[in-house]
């Protein structure tokens, strides 16, 4: 009972005003027009499973709005990029020690083909460090989409490789 009441009046409340000033962050950067430093806020809060509310609550809207206008959106790229936990598997699966190094591979695949980012999310958690280096490979990446014109039609739920070219704008 106590820790029903806890998480109601305590964890609840502490989860909304994180979401509300991560989504506050990122509208005034988009607004700016810096979409490659949407990462610094973008792949921390996804390590910390904000990365649903995030991209639905968030990219989704923004994306459906570019989208109605210009057939395509780079916001249904920002948080579905898969290209920085495939990099964060494949250092683990190359330069990892003990069971990190032999859990990658697996998970790499999973998360190439069933696009579920939640799958590198405890290799962040273990070695935070490699924070900084999914920031930067986020910001590569969106920087990249935004060089070439890149854009889905929709949003893409997951990041599996197959599902983002299927939407990719033709």
């Amino acid at each position: 009972m106590l820790f029903c009441l806890l998480g109601f009046e305590v964890i609840g409340p502490a989860v909304l005003i994180a979401n509300t000033f991560v989504k506050e962050c990122i509208e005034a950067l988009v607004h700016a027009g810096y979409l490659p430093l949407l990462s610094v806020i973008n792949e921390p809060a996804k390590v910390l499973f904000l990365n649903n509310a995030i991209d639905q609550g968030v990219y989704y809207p923004l994306g459906m709005q570019q989208a109605s206008v210009n057939g395509k959106s780079i916001f249904f790229m920002v948080a579905s990029n898969p290209g920085p936990g495939l990099g964060l598997l494949l250092a683990f699966t190359l330069f990892g020690k003990g069971m990190s190094k032999r859990s990658a591979p697996g998970a790499m695949i999973i998360h190439f083909l069933g696009g579920i980012h939640e799958l590198y999310f405890p290799y962040v958690l273990m070695k935070p460090l490699t924070i900084i280096a999914m920031i930067a490979g986020g910001m590569s990446g969106t920087w990249m989409f935004n060089l070439l014109d890149g854009g889905l039609v929709a949003g893409s739920s997951g990041s599996q490789v197959r599902g983002l070219s299927l939407l990719t704008w033709h």
